[in-house]
């Protein structure tokens, strides 16, 4: 036994090395840094000069959160710009912020992007390069124009690519679009999108070509047309929360025109002007809820489709969701589904309650088309599908975007998958010294995640439990 344990330490140890190599690795040298250690030092000019040339970008401006006031920042080289979590490039309403030239690459990390102001884009506009937008912020900044481009970002040309993770746009505002203005491909990963406010057509997102939206959260969002988002080209809304939306004259959450929009996994609710709205497209749903509006009907179709890939819920039945394992009618006392809250994981999410017929309503069956257990394996937060959400015998998915964990109790079996193996290591590893750890990877109940926690878990490799909780 000592020798297993040695055995297993030495295995945790070489874990824990891989697992924090990326954490610990160091920056890039940069080609250009922003100011000497103080904040008079960070000016525009000294930006504009370290942006010549491209390359890495970061700022000595002094431990405190520090704005630098620019706009019409022309990047025409690959690009990197890290802010460290402490930089703020304000438009101050004179112009848009940043402009990316066509086939560019740029990468803003740990920045918020704000005050811009300009016709058809305030925070970045996108000229058929590539944009990345990581851990960082795009508020405050509008667009005038009332056809073409979004107040945060405008990803303008088939040829543009933009990729928006673990990030939030916020609080812009355009005469067409708020948030996102996208005619090339997007894709928003753990992202936020609230407050976005458009004059036409998507408060959060308009899209005419492609668009990936997962684990994400589009909340409080208003426009005439698409509160959420209007689509007009390829959607795939994926583990995501719609909440709280507005479409003063159709499509709450989305308005679909002529494209095709595929929802899966996700939850569409408390939106006015109704959930979905499809004009002349196709729209498909999967595994999700769309219930409980706070006004017009959960789904209008006018002469397009709406096509139930089964095991969705619904309020009513103006959705026609009556294919396997579908819910109509479905009492909000019956449904249970929570406010947007904070439920853990990057994005806030709608929890289902004890009893909600939306727990473990989903077969976990390979051979299944809904995906529960083989390519639906976690939900918007990240946590484990199937779990066995409701005590009862055997795992399965819920419906929507949110998945019910089972109590923890000090079980080695962390994901509550029914067998301990490489999984829950890797859980309980990944939460090594993290002072906000996951409850359930505190193994040992001793207020904390150590060493000694993974190795009990590495002991009970390949047990069965009958419920994710009693050894078999």
């Amino acid at each position: 036994m000592r020798n297993l344990h040695r055995l297993l330490s030495g295995l945790v140890l070489v874990a824990l090395t891989l697992v924090l190599t990326g954490m610990m690795a160091g920056p890039a040298s940069a080609a250009g840094v922003v100011g000497n250690g103080t904040p008079g030092s960070c000016t525009a000019s000294a930006l504009e000069s370290a942006l010549t040339g491209g390359g890495l970008v970061t700022f000595d401006c002094g431990p405190a959160p520090h704005t630098i006031t620019a706009w019409n920042l022309l990047i025409s080289d690959d690009t990197t710009i890290d802010g460290g979590g402490l930089i703020t490039i304000d438009g101050g309403g004179f112009g848009g912020v940043l402009f990316v030239g066509q086939g560019t690459t740029l990468n803003l990390q740990n920045i918020t992007i704000s005050g811009g102001s300009g016709s058809v884009s305030g925070g970045v506009y996108n000229d058929s390069g590539t944009v990345t937008v990581q851990s960082s912020r795009i508020t405050g900044n509008t667009a005038s124009h009332d056809t073409f481009g979004g107040g945060g970002i405008t990803s303008a040309g088939e040829a543009s690519m933009l990729t928006v993770q673990n990030s939030t746009i916020s609080g812009n505002s355009g005469g067409n679009s708020g948030g996102i203005f996208n005619q090339g491909t997007l894709t928003v990963i753990n992202s936020v999108l609230s407050g976005n406010t458009g004059g036409f057509r998507g408060g959060a997102i308009f899209n005419s070509r492609t668009a990936l939206v997962e684990a994400s959260t589009l909340a409080g969002n208003t426009n005439d047309l698409g509160g959420g988002i209007f689509n007009q080209g390829t959607l795939t809304v994926i583990n995501s929360t719609l909440f709280g939306n507005s479409g003063s004259s159709g499509g709450g959450a989305l308005f679909e025109v002529g494209g095709g929009a595929m929802i899966s996994n996700s939850t569409v609710s408390a939106n006015t002007g109704g959930g979905i709205s499809n004009q002349f497209g196709v729209v498909t749903v999967r595994n999700s809820i769309v219930a409980q509006q706070a006004s017009e009907v959960d789904c209008f179709n006018d002469s397009g489709a709406i096509v139930s890939e089964g095991y969705n819920i619904e309020s009513a039945i103006s959705c026609s969701f009556t294919s396997t394992g579908d819910q109509q009618g479905v009492l909000a006392s019956d449904l249970k589904l929570g406010t947007l809250a904070d439920n853990g994981g990057p994005t806030q999410t709608q929890a289902l309650a004890e009893g909600s017929v939306a727990i473990d309503h989903i077969p976990a069956d390979v051979s299944e088309a809904n995906g529960c257990g083989s390519t639906v394996v976690v939900d918007q937060r990240g946590e484990p599908r199937p779990a066995n959400g409701d005590g009862n015998a055997g795992a399965a998915c819920d419906v929507g975007a949110f998945e019910v964990q089972p109590p923890c109790n000090g079980s080695t079996d962390v994901n509550g998958d029914g067998v301990v193996d490489i999984v829950d290591v890797q859980r309980v590893a990944g939460d090594w010294n993290n002072p906000a750890f996951n409850p359930c990877h505190d193994v040992s109940e001793d207020g904390q995640v150590t060493t000694d926690d993974i190795i009990m878990v590495a002991l009970d490799w390949g047990s069965v439990f009958l419920d994710s909780r009693t050894e078999k």
